[in-house]
């Protein structure tokens, strides 16, 4: 999962407190902002791992403020997986830190499941933290609606009770802040690439029944990320340069909103583009039709997924290696 920090946690909170649901639902997101690994823990993982932002000006510069930890390993009687250091392709493990709580926190990490003399499966995440300057403007705003001392918001977010307090008593006031502060656009968010490990050393897929001589199967999940400005497309290439040319399956962010995507930034050159899109608040206009007539415009296809069962997409594919 993504590592947020409170300040993050509560910037996401914010954002989704106007939208409605079950009182289940709502009471498991105030947990997880108030204690995350806490809350994660109730379902017994083996371990809980966090990824940071790679880099320091996208917000991972509390990484070393933490204690060095073991990396995270994949269980010996489960399926095997290696934890390997993006910026160098080979056996080196990631550097890992270990958060108060018991946490794994990792940068610069792609996970490797089932490797093998076969191939294997490769899992990237990338995590991409709100601007510095809008978490400031959040903390100000905060203060100012709730009439705290100046700068005193990041000291009394170590506090659980007064975490607590602003995702029940105070939710407003932290709607409201993150409506100042952001706007209705969610900068923090957990993109991941899940595709065949070296593609170009696999022989042939066997995908939806019909057989294909490239294994340009991968699939781009990019959660709220924002692709509406050059720079922040660049980094994201950046990053997945060695797998953006073998995504065919690319999930637009935040339901294809308008607010985070530009179809005249070329991202990705998928074949399929797929909106998770069941809109509680009709004047969202999720997927937002220019995105979709831009897609089919450039001859690649669309899919929205909803609730719907019959929306439901499978893909399904046998990757086959040289023996």
């Amino acid at each position: 999962m993504p590592y947020l920090d409170d300040i993050d946690r509560m910037i996401a909170f914010g954002r989704s407190v106007a939208t409605g649901g079950e009182r289940s639902a709502e009471r498991f997101h105030e947990d997880i902002v108030v204690d995350p690994v806490g809350t994660m823990a109730r379902f017994g993982p083996r371990q809980i791992v966090m990824v940071m932002p790679g880099d320091e000006d996208d917000g991972g510069s509390g990484f070393f403020e933490l204690p060095p930890a073991e990396p995270p390993l994949s269980d010996p009687d489960g399926m095997p997986w290696k934890g390997r250091d993006t910026t160098d392709w080979g056996s080196a493990s990631p550097a890992a830190r270990r958060t108060p709580d018991g946490a794994t926190v990792v940068r610069r990490i792609e996970f490797d499941v089932a490797a093998g003399s076969e191939g294997g499966w490769l899992l990237k995440p990338h995590v991409k933290q709100a601007s510095r300057r809008d978490r400031e403007a959040f903390c100000a705003a905060v203060e100012v609606i709730l009439r705290w001392p100046r700068g005193s918001f990041r000291d009394k977010l170590k506090i659980e009770k007064e975490r607590r307090g602003l995702v029940t008593k105070n939710r407003t006031a932290v709607s409201r802040a993150y409506a100042w502060a952001f706007g209705d656009k969610n900068e923090t968010s957990l993109s991941l690439y899940s595709g065949p490990a070296e593609p170009r050393k696999a022989g042939a897929v066997l995908r939806n029944s019909r057989m294909f001589t490239s294994a340009r199967v991968g699939w781009m999940g990019t959660g709220d990320a924002g692709f509406k400005d050059p720079a922040t497309v660049q980094r994201f290439q950046d990053h997945y340069r060695d797998e953006i040319d073998w995504v065919t399956t690319f999930m637009l962010p935040h339901h294809g909103s308008a607010n985070n995507f530009d179809p005249s930034l070329f991202v990705v050159g998928a074949e399929l583009f797929v909106a998770a899109a069941q809109p509680i608040h009709s004047h969202w206009k999720h997927p937002a039709p220019e995105i979709v007539k831009a897609i089919k415009a450039s001859g690649a296809r669309f899919r929205r997924v909803g609730s719907s069962p019959k929306s439901l997409l499978e893909e399904r594919m046998v990757v086959f290696w040289p023996g």
